[in-house]
């Protein structure tokens, strides 16, 4: 009898390891992340309207044109004029917001999108992407299971980005 306890702790032990390194490994996704809340304010300018939860969902799916595996999503516009947009989608697992990355990164290779390509950057150990287009400046990124996609007037747009960064580490 004692054997047999025995073999079952030494079961269990190996089951939780398993789950332990699955979790790490982003083999079991996280059951619902939360989108962070936006800040209040940026580059001085204060936020003018949200959108968030599944009507956020719906319009960055729009906005791409397919329906990406988003679990949350805030969109927050900031000033009366909206000088500054910022969309944050949160997936699941890092390597879906990575795919996603990739996926916008050749949508706009491309060149059917009002996006031009002005470069990009490694910066705190993350990609930074740059774009113009539509009167702004546009820069998307990944933190963690975030895209998080800045557009903004082109002189406060560098402040924006900063904040946001730091935000969104």
């Amino acid at each position: 009898m004692k054997r047999r306890g025995l073999s079952l702790s030494i079961v269990l032990l190996i089951f939780a390891i398993f789950v332990v390194a699955a979790i790490n490994l982003e083999l079991i996704p996280e059951a619902n992340p939360e989108t962070r809340v936006l800040p209040a304010n940026l580059a001085g300018i204060e936020m003018y309207s949200s959108v968030t939860g599944a009507e956020a969902i719906l319009d960055i799916s729009r906005l791409h044109g397919k329906d990406f595996p988003i679990n949350s999503a805030n969109i927050g516009s900031y000033g009366s004029k909206h000088e500054i947009t910022v969309w944050v989608a949160s997936t699941s697992l890092v390597s879906i917001a990575q795919g996603m990355i990739l996926d916008m990164e050749e949508s706009i290779s491309v060149g059917t999108t009002p996006f031009r390509p002005e470069g990009d950057r490694d910066q705190d150990g993350r990609r930074i992407y740059e774009l113009s287009g539509m009167g702004q400046l546009h820069f998307y990124f990944r933190s963690d299971n975030n895209v998080v996609w800045l557009a903004a007037d082109p002189r406060l747009a560098n402040e924006a980005l900063g904040q946001l960064l730091e935000y969104f580490p």
